[in-house]
């Protein structure tokens, strides 16, 4: 292969700065996509967890204001977000 001949050395010991920003542009770009595919997946399962919870308060007999108090504080939302998430998933 092009390694072995050593085909582009010459052109790449020319470029070693730009190579190297390249690289870690690229090793930043991935780790940014990492992070927020993470935070996405975090997310589902918050919102996964959300949806059980008010599901079983709704089968237990709950109230929705009770439920909303509890995942309020369960999963540290405001209110208007809690009060959201019980009418969307009641």
């Amino acid at each position: 292969m092009c390694k072995d001949r050593d085909v582009l050395k010459e052109y790449m010991s020319g470029r070693e700065s730009e190579i190297v920003d390249i690289m870690l542009t690229l090793f930043s770009q991935e780790e940014v996509w990492d992070m927020h595919v993470r935070n996405r997946e975090k997310e589902a399962a918050k919102d996964a967890a959300i949806r059980t919870t008010i599901k079983e308060d709704r089968h237990f007999g709950a109230s929705r204001e009770g439920t909303a108090e509890r995942i309020r504080e369960k999963f540290n939302l405001s209110t208007n977000d809690a009060d959201d998430m019980v009418k969307r998933y009641w």
